[in-house]
């Protein structure tokens, strides 16, 4: 993917559409949407073997809104990538058999709290500068207080759409945990 995406970005810079000083940027960008176009309906299928198709559909539409903005873990590779999107998917929407309104609500309270705590993540990939993340972070903050609300008045309308929206956000916590966990190994034993 990182290959084909330095490939398309090359040729953007040739032709003068892409700056050369945009050059690094404009290949993540173009990886980062590569990379959903694949990912988003294989996900898709994959868990509509074990849940409700609208369950899937809601849970990734919530991936899709929320990883921009809180910028969690990111896997090396693809296909470490897409292997762990996978697995947390499954055991996302197996928890979805679950959740009742009591424990939405606690959930949706410790994911925002852990959303706010360690969000977003700014990964080695990215690398915001001060002015960039304090940005990103009222982006963030933003983009979260929206997406609590909708799962508040979800969780009384439509609760299976709600207990969706609100693993999205628990998996979502939990990749920004590991984003940080991971650089901290990687600080006290790799340097």
């Amino acid at each position: 993917m990182t290959m084909l995406a330095n490939y398309i970005t090359s040729f953007l810079v040739r032709n003068k559409l892409v700056e050369p000083w945009e050059n690094e940027w404009c290949a993540y960008q173009i990886e980062s949407r590569l990379t959903q176009m694949i990912s988003i309906p294989f996900l898709i299928l994959a868990g509509s073997v074990i849940a409700p198709l609208d369950s899937v559909i809601i849970l990734n539409l919530g991936i899709i809104y929320l990883r921009p903005k809180t910028n969690e873990y990111h896997a090396k590779t693809f296909a470490g990538g897409m292997f762990f999107s996978l697995a947390l998917e499954l055991i996302a929407l197996t928890c979805l058999a679950y959740m009742n309104s009591i424990s939405a609500w606690i959930g949706l309270g410790i994911a925002v709290v852990a959303i706010i705590a360690f969000g977003p993540d700014n990964n080695q990939q990215v690398h915001y500068s001060e002015e960039e993340y304090r940005k990103l972070r009222k982006k963030m903050l933003a983009a979260l207080l929206i997406y609590s609300l909708l799962c508040s008045i979800l969780i009384c309308l439509l609760p299976n759409w709600a207990y969706s929206l609100i693993m999205t956000l628990l998996a979502d916590a939990a990749l920004l945990i590991l984003a940080r966990v991971v650089r901290c190994i990687q600080r006290r034993f790799v340097q």
